[in-house]
């Protein structure tokens, strides 16, 4: 994996990042841990920002634009049908981490709830958990339409996942609803008003591709408001 750097430090606002591209390329892993990495850029929030609980959140404004392609250099724009061809299983996710215990919270390994927002899906072996069982909520956003999809990983977080049903490159929306919906649905073990949020991250889930694939994001911008 090769992740570019941006080496000056010199960040436009305190909540846009800078744009990065990863390249990568991994053989199929197994069926119960397909992801190898998670290249991600997160909110270094700790110790001001988070962790915060659900109920104090205001708003989660997330302004993003991607592209992903074959080959080491980034592409103009996403060719998805073409990638899914070419047996390239991956994702462009934003990715969050909550639990009751305001530490375990910020640990991506020991936090018992995992939120992820699903703004690709990108092959067959590409699958949100929980989706054999269907969606079992429906949320739109600024036109993007959401699904939601529920279950335990290998490591027995509960995972909430809001799938996007088409792949949205340019993403400007407040996902804030999409967060405290899942408290609000009757869902087994699904996180109350009261649990902390302590990660977020944007990022690409790198499952497998028998070929080089690179994940650009030209701009990103992230907050949480509370």
């Amino acid at each position: 994996m090769n992740v570019t750097q941006f080496n000056n430090n010199t960040y436009p606002t305190p909540n846009t990042a800078p744009q990065f591209s990863v390249t990568w390329q991994y053989p199929q892993g197994p069926a119960t841990q397909p992801v190898h990495a998670f290249p991600n850029i997160k909110i270094d929030g700790q110790g001001k920002l988070f962790p915060t609980t659900i109920n104090r959140i205001r708003s989660i404004p997330v302004d993003v634009e991607w592209t992903y392609g074959l080959g080491s250099t980034a592409a103009k724009t996403s060719d998805i049908t073409g990638m899914a061809a070419a047996n390239v299983n991956t994702n462009v996710a934003i990715d969050m981490f909550l639990d009751a215990d305001m530490n375990s919270a910020q640990s991506t390994t020991s936090s018992k709830y995992e939120i992820m927002v699903w703004l690709a899906t990108i092959g067959a072996a590409t699958q949100p958990i929980g989706l054999a069982q269907g969606s079992v909520a429906t949320e739109v956003i600024n036109g993007t339409t959401f699904n939601l999809y529920f279950g335990q990983n290998s490591q027995k977080q509960y995972v909430l996942t809001w799938s996007a049903a088409t792949p949205v490159e340019k993403f400007i929306g407040d996902i804030a609803p999409l967060v405290s919906k899942v408290g609000q649905l009757g869902l087994p073990e699904s996180p109350s008003s009261s649990v902390y949020l302590g990660y977020m991250g944007l990022g690409s889930e790198a499952l497998w591709t028998p070929q080089e694939v690179t994940f650009d994001v030209s701009y990103l911008s992230m907050d949480v408001k509370t």
